[in-house]
């Protein structure tokens, strides 16, 4: 009797009788699990009770009565399942999940340490090549302006001072005067922002 109970027990599947209620068995799941159901009490009285809650289910929910919660119900349970989250996880999957994570770090950093030197030496040679092309932009204006302010002053000086002194007396202060009124325009709109 013992050995007929546990090869019963044995082909009892309480999933199947779920689903077997919900209709979601195929016809050869649904055909062996008639089967067995007329064999086995224990799996009857299980279909029954599962068809007996189903049914206080749907009656509860036609009724719409409505059950009273005690006050801060949803509090405490949102505050149970924040907090109380110990049994979820083995310490073995724990351990688990933070070797992977420090694995996964560690191939971040190799990666990231592996790309970083050529990204950052392009990036310095690039930088590099900028400063010196500006450079040697500034270089070439000023070589420039020096050979062109030197190519104008001989000329102007043998025009003016060659010929005559009266010229380049009046040269110099005409250079005099501009400076003056530059400095006098700078002092004007210097005074005029204070006020």
């Amino acid at each position: 009797m013992v050995a007929a109970l546990k090869i019963q027990n044995d082909f009892c599947r309480p999933t199947e009788i779920a689903a077997y209620v919900d209709g979601e068995l195929d016809s050869l799941a649904q055909l062996s699990l008639e089967n067995h159901l007329d064999e086995c009490e224990q799996c009857r009285d299980e279909l029954r009770n599962h068809r007996s809650l189903i049914c206080q289910l749907d009656a509860a929910l036609i009724q719409g009565a409505e059950m009273e919660m005690p006050d801060g119900f949803s509090k405490f349970v949102a505050a149970r399942a924040s907090s109380d989250m110990s049994g979820v996880r083995s310490a073995v999957e724990n351990r688990r999940a933070l070797v992977i994570c420090l694995l996964l770090g560690i191939a971040g950093f190799a990666l990231v340490g592996v790309t970083l030197p050529r990204a950052g030496l392009a990036r310095l040679r690039h930088l590099a090549e900028g400063v010196k092309a500006l450079l040697n932009l500034l270089g070439n204006a000023i070589y420039d302006l020096i050979v062109s302010l030197s190519v104008i002053a001989r000329v102007i000086s043998r025009k003016f001072l060659f010929e005559s002194r009266a010229t380049a007396v009046a040269v110099v202060v005409v250079g005099v005067a501009v400076f003056l009124l530059s400095r006098l325009i700078v002092n004007y709109h210097r005074s005029s922002a204070a006020e």
